[in-house]
């Protein structure tokens, strides 16, 4: 799937399992009367049933996806908390039991929604937690116990812990330190890091393991530069 900057449409490509070919499919289109929309993120839940779309100021599109056909179907809109509230990023819990929503502006902070049947939201007690200043990535640990915001405007990562309701409390040392303008978060496949990249370097790239004893706190690896500065990351992605 891929999120147009044309704020219209969502892309829907077939791969092809033998050569990992691009097939282009039906996909979605949308669009608001009183709303503007400005695609942020895209994110499919682990469980391949539901497609989530950030839209900023417009808040965010479910659909349905139907695993034979690949046919998305809309089933909710979630409209935003205000006219300056921007939905900038998404994160889906492992077991795809929650949607996280990292917001900016008015009623700012991570946002935490129960994904039911359908994919209705449903905010739990507490949403949206208090996080760091403008809130643009959000990444979820691999056993889901924890979650991560990536804070831009002040640059630190903010970290809570997940309780069985689904509400937060922040984690031992949270915020923690980060590069400025800390844009992107990413978790690798083991479960065994984090890495930020951030926008205005200093630095550029900073890779974070999972303390053993305090569960879920980040402590610093290492930090690089992403190549001759100023590089301005603006993603980061992870595999082992």
């Amino acid at each position: 799937f891929a999120l147009d900057g044309n704020n219209v449409t969502v892309d829907e490509f077939l791969i092809n399992a033998s050569t990992g070919a691009l097939v282009q499919v039906t996909g979605a289109s949308y669009s608001f009367q009183s709303l503007t929309p400005l695609a942020r993120s895209l994110k499919v839940s682990p469980n391949g049933e539901y497609v989530f779309v950030a839209l900023g100021t417009a808040g965010e599109l479910v659909y349905t996806l139907d695993t034979t056909t690949g046919a998305l179907t809309s089933s909710q809109q979630l409209g935003p908390l205000s006219s300056t509230t921007s939905d900038n990023a998404l994160a889906v819990s492992p077991d795809s039991a929650y949607l996280y929503i990292a917001r900016s502006g008015t009623n700012g902070g991570l946002g935490v929604y129960t994904i039911g049947a359908n994919g209705a939201l449903n905010p739990v007690a507490g949403s949206p937690f208090t996080t760091g200043t403008q809130p643009y990535s959000v990444a979820v640990n691999k056993a889901g116990t924890d979650v991560y915001v990536a804070n831009r405007g002040d640059g630190t990562i903010s970290g809570f812990s997940v309780a069985t309701s689904g509400t937060l409390t922040a984690l031992s040392g949270s915020p923690y330190t980060s590069g400025t303008g800390v844009t992107a978060l990413a978790t690798d496949s083991s479960g065994d890091y984090l890495l930020a990249a951030a926008n205005g370097g200093s630095p550029d790239l900073t890779m974070y393991s999972f303390d053993t004893t305090t569960v879920g706190k980040l402590n610093l690896v290492t930090t690089t530069a992403t190549g001759t500065d100023p590089t301005g990351p603006v993603a980061v992605a992870a595999t082992h």
